[in-house]
């Protein structure tokens, strides 16, 4: 993929400016400039989604579309139109892990940490970062705190379990299928058999 420069959010919002005073050549640029980031944006979505990299700044950015998953390649509109898509755009091209390599280091950086606290993430890595991307994750970890919430995986963890069954407990607590009265129990409670 290309290299693209970078543009700062000052210099887009001086073209929107020019542009919304009548300058035509400045809504040519930003037009220009909202297809071209636009292009690449939608192709680093892509590429996420081929990797199936769907976490940090994917989810943020299909937040940003809403729910589209697409940023707007929109090379006419209106100086405010173009304005607010080009930010979005570029904030997205921003992120570390807007990229695949950016995700990967993500990631690799996380595990990296979890073994230097001796935490177990058992034998699928993947599986496990994925979990540490999933609602049951930020469910546990807000009740508990990052460190205790870790805590209690690994050692269910140790106990045998893995993140699907860690997941299906988590579902059953949220789903009010489970008699525990918090999700520390569910998962206290799992036994491998």
């Amino acid at each position: 993929m290309a290299k693209y420069k970078a543009i700062s959010f000052e210099d887009i919002e001086n073209l929107a400016t020019k542009a919304a005073t009548g300058d035509t050549s400045a809504l040519s640029e930003l037009g220009r400039l909202n297809s071209k980031y636009g292009r690449a944006a939608n192709q680093r979505m892509r590429e996420l989604e081929k990797r199936e990299m769907k976490t940090g700044a994917y989810k943020r950015a299909v937040d940003e579309t809403g729910g589209k998953g697409r940023f707007s390649q929109a090379k006419t509109g209106d100086p405010e139109t173009l304005l607010r898509s080009l930010e979005k755009t570029v904030k997205f091209m921003n992120y570390q892990t807007g990229t695949v390599s950016g995700e990967m280091t993500r990631r690799e950086n996380i595990l990296k940490g979890l073994e230097r606290e001796n935490y177990n993430v058992g034998t699928d890595r993947k599986a496990f970062l994925d979990f540490l991307d999933s609602d049951a994750w930020n469910e546990f970890k807000s009740m508990f705190g990052s460190k205790d919430a870790m805590k209690q995986i690994s050692d269910a963890m140790e106990r045998g379990a893995n993140i699907t069954d860690l997941v299906d407990a988590y579902n059953d607590f949220v789903n009010k299928e489970s008699e525990a009265e918090d999700l520390l129990q569910v998962w206290d409670g799992w036994y491998s058999q």
